[in-house]
């Protein structure tokens, strides 16, 4: 009879137990280009894209005054430095243009796609960044970042 009651209580239990999808994830997280990272919880690991912006690919290059240079590399370097070795906490917020899952993300502090616009190194994504779209101005005007 208590076999039984434990294996009702722990059938029971199996919902609660499971993730939501509105639950945040936090955890570690992997830098793989300036707009994705790879968050490890305890239980999973998880790729998602930076809500809200357009950031170079890691081996990407951008024109300087008519010189390549390496703004995929320097995009992700900056990303990783905003994280540093602190946790993040994102929210999902859906699947970008792309079919990208997409997520806010916050560390120190930080919403680390509104720091990125603002810092020169990611674009407002048109359609889901436009509260960033007055800090890619200002980036731009600054020659920030991408912008130089």
């Amino acid at each position: 009879m208590l076999r039984l009651v434990a294996i009702l209580v722990l059938a029971l239990a199996q919902p609660a137990l499971a993730a939501s999808p509105n639950e945040p994830i936090t955890g570690t997280a992997k830098v793989l280009d300036g707009g994705t990272i790879e968050v490890t919880t305890k239980k999973d690991t998880v790729r998602l894209g930076l809500v809200g912006i357009n950031a170079p690919g890691a081996a990407q290059q951008c024109m300087a005054k008519s010189r390549p240079w390496l703004c995929g590399a320097a995009s992700s370097k900056h990303l990783a430095e905003l994280i540093g070795r602190s946790q993040v906490t994102c929210k999902r917020a859906g699947i970008n243009a792309d079919g990208k899952p997409v997520a806010l993300c916050v560390a120190n502090g930080r919403d680390l796609s509104e720091q990125m616009v603002r810092d020169g190194w990611a674009a407002a994504d048109p359609q889901q960044g436009r509260d960033y779209q007055t800090a890619e101005g200002r980036a731009r005007r600054a020659k920030t970042g991408i912008w130089q």
